[in-house]
């Protein structure tokens, strides 16, 4: 699971089909931790290219859907404003 978005890098070059995937996380108690790193574009995570931006963030977890949290980290990814119209890939 990925997520493909127009996103406009910390050097200001905007990458319109780029792909974010979580890379790593945890969880204690509710809450939830992600890493997810960004790639110009699945081609160039395919090839094994370095990701455009590296990037963490915290989100509050469902215990009653604890059998994936993965697809939390996703979901909640797409609530925030620099991934808003992402899509799933």
């Amino acid at each position: 699971m990925a997520l493909q978005i127009s996103f406009e890098s910390k050097f200001g070059v905007t990458h319109p089909a780029a792909y974010a995937r979580v890379s790593g996380g945890s969880w204690r108690g509710t809450s939830g931790s992600a890493s997810i790193d960004v790639y110009a574009d699945k081609a160039a995570r395919d090839a094994g290219k370095t990701p455009i931006e590296s990037m963490g963030f915290s989100f509050p977890l469902d215990l009653n859907d604890a059998s994936n949290i993965v697809a939390q980290a996703y979901a909640y990814l797409k609530t925030r404003d620099e991934f808003a119209g992402a899509t799933d890939v």
